[in-house]
């Protein structure tokens, strides 16, 4: 490998994401649609503005001893434990907004090889990115200088105070930390006590909870009223993500009646603030436990039982807890003793006067154990990735908001999520 092309040293190979991206069918997946079609003169300059940006878009991935993909043999790992993989100024290709009815593979040679890219068709704009290389907050950000870009094109208006970042030029170490091995161990730090589950907790799953025999997966969106939403919160003294997990739970046993397991939750959190690194989009992500039992959704208010998951997990949001718990993993490895679904709150999708043209947002990814969240003006999208349980419990969420009062509709059925497509698809 050229040293002199290095752009970004990612991470260590053994301690990243980037296996699963080369072989995932479906990465991270943002979508916007908009309230007209794409045009596509105005797209390739709003993501040429975005490259500027953000550099690392226009870049490809090379390890230490050659193609990133190599190391899916378990014998090149293991005889290059150390070796880390990086991101490069490549040598050939481009990386161009591709329209295609199909999200465009990042990774591929339609896009260079590049592992952020864009594909657009009707009026709909989809970004691809590996998951090594930034987490879902990360590339949330670089989504929104895009969207911002094209609208702010589109309509011929830039807003007096931007609230989405424009500024181009930067040294990467500007806007690109993630928090690998190599910057975890290198920060002071107290050691913090690390939150365990009570004895014996062993979560569970729906046993639809699965994808099917083909590997496809399933996914559908519910939206709910941003306003009624907060406002419960807010009562009841719990986070949008904590109730979340007290929501689900309610479904859960509503569903699986017979369970006495208790039921385990992993949030996932962003360290950009905790580290300092509130500029950065690398993947800088985190995670934090709560779980609820059978008796506490049955005896105790969903209120009762979100402050309680909020109590918990608010322990675990701290620098020095976030710091001790990455060393414990990466000194110990893991291996998880329980089941557990995954809760990810990615705040709001706000690029400012322009947002009124954005009449929907989803964010997918390959899972079949997730609910991911997200603001958009007046309401949050609720999507469920939970495999072939999605319709039930999507079902299962209208019937409990509509019981606690919040306004709730199911605003895209369930469906198979469509693979990502090495070529444009017309």
């Amino acid at each position: 490998m050229d040293e002199n092309r290095v752009v970004a040293d990612v991470a260590m190979i053994s301690d990243s994401l980037i296996g699963m991206d080369i072989i995932c069918p479906v990465r991270l997946r943002y979508t916007v649609v908009l309230d007209h079609d794409i045009e596509e003169e105005l797209i390739v300059k709003a993501w040429n503005r975005t490259k500027r940006i953000y550099p690392v878009i226009d870049t490809v991935i090379e390890a230490d001893h050659g193609s990133v993909r190599m190391y899916l043999d378990k014998n090149v790992r293991n005889k290059y434990p150390n070796d880390h993989f990086y991101l490069v100024r490549p040598t050939s290709g481009s990386n161009n907004p591709v329209k295609s009815k199909v999200p465009v593979a990042p990774g591929s040679d339609t896009v260079g090889g590049r592992t952020i890219c864009v594909s657009y068709y009707g009026n709909t704009i989809v970004m691809n990115v590996y998951h090594a290389v930034v987490d879902g907050s990360g590339g949330k950000i670089i989504f929104s200088s895009f969207i911002y870009s094209y609208l702010a094109l589109y309509t011929g208006h830039e807003d007096d105070e931007p609230i989405v970042e424009l500024t181009e030029g930067r040294e990467t170490k500007e806007y690109y930390q993630g928090a690998n091995m190599d910057y975890i161990f290198s920060q002071e730090y107290t050691p913090a006590p690390i939150f365990t589950l009570p004895a014996n907790c062993r979560g569970f799953h729906d046993k639809d909870m699965i994808p099917e025999k083909d590997g496809s997966i399933y996914s559908g969106n519910i939206d709910v009223s941003y306003k009624d939403f907060m406002s419960f919160c807010k009562e009841n003294g719990a986070s949008p993500s904590s109730m979340m997990c007290a929501v689900m739970a309610k479904a859960a046993y509503a569903l699986n009646p017979e369970e006495q397991n208790d039921i385990v939750f992993h949030l996932t959190v962003s360290g950009r603030k905790l580290l300092g690194l509130e500029n950065s989009i690398a993947n800088v992500i985190g995670l934090v436990i709560g779980y609820t039992s059978r008796d506490d959704i049955y005896n105790k208010t969903i209120g009762e039982v979100a402050k309680k998951i909020r109590s918990d997990t608010n322990t675990q949001r701290t620098r020095d807890y976030f710091l001790s718990f990455r060393r414990l993993l990466y000194t110990y490895k893991h291996e998880l003793m329980y089941k557990q679904s995954t809760i990810t709150y990615l705040g709001s999708f706000d690029i400012g006067d322009n947002n009124s043209h954005i009449m929907n947002f989803s964010f997918e990814t390959y899972n079949h154990s997730t609910l991911y969240m997200t603001q958009l003006n007046d309401r949050f999208i609720i999507t469920l990735e939970y495999g072939k349980a999605t319709e039930k419990y999507l079902n299962a969420l209208d019937k409990i908001f509509s019981e606690l009062g919040i306004k709730a509709e199911i605003s895209l059925p369930v469906h198979r999520i469509v693979n990502d497509s090495s070529v444009a698809v017309l």
